[in-house]
């Protein structure tokens, strides 16, 4: 039988005990990206289900694939920011090198040319809503990205610190 607690044997910490471990442990600078993603998705997906209302009803599986791939280049675009351990400030950062120059390039890229990359998949008259569609992934994917990066590099320093 398995104890209660997480895989090093300690109690799950609670919500209000993982937030302030992240307020002093994780860098100001990932966590006011982090919300803005949040609030970035949160809006963008509030503008693309009232545009999904009033475009025609086949605009929602293109819709839909937009989104999927949005959160995919999200989750690769995630890396630009390698995270690691600051071990003078005792938080985590992330750092810019080389590999997330180049993704931060075709990010960038990807983003001015959203709309006709799109428009070569979707038809014009939904091309709008894809389009915002695949933004709102893209906000969703950094988010799940970075936190799933998070996440690893604490399993990382979890496991070392027992070493």
């Amino acid at each position: 039988m398995e104890s209660p607690g997480g895989p090093d044997g300690r109690a799950p910490l609670d919500r209000k005990a993982r937030k302030a471990g992240a307020r002093r442990h994780v860098g100001r600078k990932i966590r006011l990206r982090l919300r803005i993603y949040a609030l970035v998705f949160s809006v963008l997906l509030v503008i693309v289900v009232v545009e999904l209302f009033m475009a025609p009803q086949t605009a929602v599986l293109p819709a839909a694939v937009s989104l999927a791939g949005g959160i995919v280049v999200g989750l690769v675009a995630s890396r630009m920011f390698r995270l690691q351990w600051d071990s003078a400030a005792k938080n985590v950062v992330g750092k810019l090198d080389v590999l997330g120059v180049v993704i931060l390039v075709a990010y960038i890229a990807f983003s001015i040319f959203r709309t006709r990359l799109v428009g070569l998949w979707v038809p014009a008259d939904i091309v709008g809503v894809c389009s915002l569609a695949v933004v709102d992934g893209l906000m969703l994917g950094q988010v799940a990205g970075t936190v799933g990066g998070l996440k690893e590099l604490y399993k990382r320093l979890a496991l070392q610190s027992h070493l």
